[in-house]
């Protein structure tokens, strides 16, 4: 019975992992939520569970993204064109520049932002990034009308450092990496169907590194006894993850992030009366 239900648990977080890392509604704050709701509290199966399922989310990205990444890290660097800070593309010097801000302060704070895990704070933070979303869109309307940056090979070196510096936010629990990297982008001049895809590029080094952390200081929680847990986690999760993007990046062309903000309000107001 116990498998039984860390498999159904395992199910259910892949799903609610799918359906909100890309989305700027907080994966965190849900994957929390949920969590509790199910009465999942197994803290040695937890830690590996939840990098397992971001890791297929973040694969997931790679997968409908393939060209992108492969352009980047097999053509641009690998043949001749080292590309690393070449201005008339998407290079992995914009890659670089976007993850290391998020990198140098989330090694810097990493004991504290453990602090902050706490669904009250996350509340807090759910609040502001709804308030940042609505604040993008705004000015985005009223500077940006006629000159959005509609390719993301315009993309410049200090555009995607200006991002990364957003990205910061993220590691506030409830803020949402997408959401505050999406704001980021609309704020600097990005249409969102490209602030939102170079969101998701950003995605793949930062989730992916946090992964690879996460499971090397748990490693020897890892044993054969939860693997089935595990796959039907990632699956769950990377499916999720492949119909979430696709969906997204097609609303995204004739809808503006003011849903997405209204959502996070009333999730907090829910969230609110419910603790």
């Amino acid at each position: 019975m116990l498998d039984l239900y860390l498999l159904v648990i395992s199910f259910i977080l892949g799903m609610v992992e799918g359906l909100t890392e890309f989305l700027p509604i907080s994966s965190s704050l849900h994957m929390n939520f949920v969590g509790e709701l199910l009465g999942f509290s197994d803290d040695k199966v937890g830690i590996v569970l939840n990098v397992v399922i971001q890791l297929g989310a973040v694969l997931s990205i790679v997968f409908v993204f393939w060209k992108s990444f492969f352009v980047v890290f097999i053509k641009r660097v690998c043949f001749g064109n080292f590309g690393f800070f070449s201005g008339s593309f998407l290079s992995c010097g914009h890659i670089i520049l976007g993850v290391l801000p998020t990198v140098v302060l989330g090694l810097i704070f990493y004991e504290n932002v453990k602090n902050v895990f706490k669904i009250q704070y996350m509340i807090y933070f759910l609040i502001l990034g709804g308030v940042l979303l609505l604040i993008a869109e705004w000015f985005t309307r009223e500077f940006y009308v006629l000159d959005h940056i509609s390719n993301i090979d315009d993309l410049s070196y200090l555009q995607a450092f200006v991002i990364g510096c957003f990205q910061c936010l993220s590691l506030c629990p409830g803020f949402s990496r997408s959401g505050v990297t999406i704001s980021g982008g609309l704020m600097v001049g990005l249409n969102r169907y490209v602030a939102s895809t170079f969101s998701f590029v950003l995605a793949v080094p930062m989730i992916f590194s946090a992964t690879v952390l996460v499971l090397y200081k748990n490693f020897y929680f890892i044993t054969w006894e939860y693997f089935p847990v595990l796959v039907i986690g990632f699956l769950s999760s990377f499916f999720t993850s492949l119909f979430t993007v696709k969906f997204f990046m097609e609303i995204i062309r004739c809808v503006s992030f003011v849903p997405f903000a209204v959502y996070r309000f009333i999730v907090a107001i829910v969230l609110c009366l419910f603790y």
